[in-house]
């Protein structure tokens, strides 16, 4: 919703709420981080992190998912056609399955992606709102969680 008066937006989420903890707080300052750098395999891995999976954990279908939801990339249709590919090749992504809350932030903060983008401009995505923020949060707060061992990404790449 949009004040008129003000210019101020407003968000209804009809009584859903939940808590992030710290942890979910950390791993996704480091998909923001990851997303910013612009590294397919450094986002995927941080992705991987959170507990995204897919069939073959592929690196360029999980980073690119990553980049549409949180960066200002914009689906063009060679885009939308590679990652039409790439579903049928890695089919699959599930956000939930390992951490549901992160699941719902990560969509969440897609939806809320999406339409700021729509209403102001394209540089309002939470990569160019938020790199900074995401930085000092895992300066303090990185080491008390620390990155899980590597995920095996590709994995479809070996089988081939």
């Amino acid at each position: 919703m949009v004040d008129e008066k003000t210019g101020a937006l407003g968000l209804i989420d009809y009584g859903q709420a939940i808590e992030i903890s710290m942890e979910v707080r950390v791993r996704f300052a480091r998909v923001i981080l990851a997303v910013a750098n612009g590294n397919d395999a450094e986002i995927a891995q941080a992705m991987a992190q959170c507990g995204v999976r897919s069939r073959y954990m592929n690196t360029e279908h999980i980073a690119m998912v990553g980049k549409f939801a949180l960066s200002n990339l914009m689906p063009t249709k060679e885009l939308l056609e590679r990652a039409e590919l790439l579903d049928k090749e890695d089919p699959d992504i599930d956000f939930m399955k390992y951490d549901a809350k992160f699941g719902l932030l990560f969509m969440s903060v897609g939806m809320v992606r999406g339409s700021s983008m729509c209403l102001l401009s394209l540089d309002n995505c939470p990569v160019t709102m938020w790199k900074d923020t995401a930085r000092s949060f895992v300066e303090r707060h990185g080491s008390d969680y620390p990155e899980r061992n590597p995920i095996a990404m590709d994995l479809h790449l070996r089988k081939r």
